[in-house]
């Protein structure tokens, strides 16, 4: 099924938000606004929706020594893209070779507590170790939880083959981000987003923020966020 046709699906199940003030995970260069969303919630809701697109990435990944062969686990950090890892996971096994699932926690940085790790169970540590590994996430914008899931299954002994996920929306910029690990989007869109200090929504229209979406919440509590709540949450 061409991406085009799952990004048509994703319209249709009310995933895509345009024309809104969305601010979005917090990255290593700061916080980023934008107008436009894709809900993964509402895709993971979708079971069947879930399965085509694994369909669709199960013809996107080469079947060769170098990427398809060496796949022997599926992971994906917790909790949004648990259920994409395991759909993707089954859809990628046979009869005779069964693709394993684990999930990754999330878990304060003790050398920055602001931030956070990932970390795997005892129990998936040890069966990571020595086996190759593709990694689903939901999505990338570019893909800071895949390189920290990258971190945990390579401190487990296993080895990141590639990258899956159901939409990357910053275009080339994941594939350049993520590199080495081949990146392979079911679907691909970019979205305009602007740094917290030039974003065109805050200042000076003072677009009133989604609070339903993204982490409009979160970025309210920082000092920027409050400043500008101050002068346009009245």
């Amino acid at each position: 099924m061409p991406s085009e046709e799952l990004m048509r699906m994703f319209e249709q199940e009310g995933a895509i938000v345009t024309g809104s003030h969305i601010v979005y995970a917090k990255k290593e260069t700061g916080w980023h606004h934008g107008t436009d969303y894709v809900n993964k919630d509402v895709i993971s809701m979708n079971p069947r929706l879930l399965m085509k697109c694994a369909e669709e990435m199960n013809f996107m990944i080469p079947s060769d020594e170098k990427t398809r062969q060496q796949i022997e686990f599926v992971v994906s950090p917790a909790a949004g893209a648990v259920g994409w890892g395991e759909v993707l996971a089954y859809q990628m096994s046979s009869v005779r070779r069964v693709i394993s699932f684990a999930f990754a926690e999330k878990e304060p940085n003790p050398e920055d507590l602001k931030d956070h790790i990932f970390k795997f169970r005892q129990i998936f540590a040890d069966r990571l170790k020595g086996k190759g590994v593709l990694i689903a996430e939901d999505i990338t914008n570019p893909g800071t939880s895949v390189k920290k899931v990258a971190k945990a299954v390579e401190a487990c002994g296993g080895k990141v083959v590639a990258v899956s996920v159901l939409c990357n929306r910053v275009g080339q910029k994941a594939h350049d981000y993520l590199a080495p690990y081949p990146l392979f989007p079911v679907t691909e869109v970019e979205m305009p987003m602007w740094h917290e200090d030039v974003c065109p929504l805050c200042r000076p229209k003072g677009v009133p923020l989604n609070m339903a979406l993204g982490k409009a919440k979160e970025w309210l509590a920082t000092e920027k966020g409050q400043t500008w709540a101050a002068e346009y949450m009245k």
